[in-house]
């Protein structure tokens, strides 16, 4: 929407997790067809601005919060946009390792492996062939709080 809008180049490169479809319509098509589209508009702002809200709290974990409280961040991400809801709770198929998690988070892989065991024993997280468990969202929305009180 920035490039179809402001005309801005996109500098960023973009890696898909998953198997995914991407198209891409002229700019100028992209905003007639929006521009007296106030519902449409609406959406977009919508979204927007909840991604931007998104952002800015996960850049305050990465900047002021601990290791334990960083991977909680990012697993709450992790379960957001990639999990699937189930009878158990949240769990998220694509297969993130440790690795992974520490690249996102800002540490050492060992430092994520140990702050996920925690989370592990805490029983806030399950790992069930390759795949994640969120049994209670909450649960580890709390604690993000909680740990956030503590420190």
């Amino acid at each position: 929407m920035v490039w179809a809008i402001n005309g801005t180049p996109n500098v960023y490169y973009f890696e898909a997790l998953t198997v995914s479809e991407v198209g891409r319509a002229p700019g100028d098509q992209v905003v007639n067809f929006i521009k007296d589209k106030p519902a449409i508009i609406f959406e977009l702002m919508s979204e927007l601005l909840e991604d931007y809200a998104e952002t800015l709290t996960r850049v305050e974990h990465l900047v002021f919060s601990d290791a334990y409280r960083r991977v909680i961040s990012v697993l709450l991400y992790i379960a957001k946009h990639f999990g699937e809801k189930s009878k158990e709770g949240i769990i998220v198929k694509h297969r993130f390792t440790q690795q992974d998690i520490a690249t996102l988070v800002g540490v050492a892989r060992e430092t994520a492996s140990v702050e996920m065991v925690k989370l592990e024993k805490k029983g806030l997280i399950l790992h069930v062939d390759h795949s994640m468990l969120f049994s209670n969202i909450k649960k580890i929305e709390a604690e993000l709080s909680s740990s956030h009180k503590r420190s």
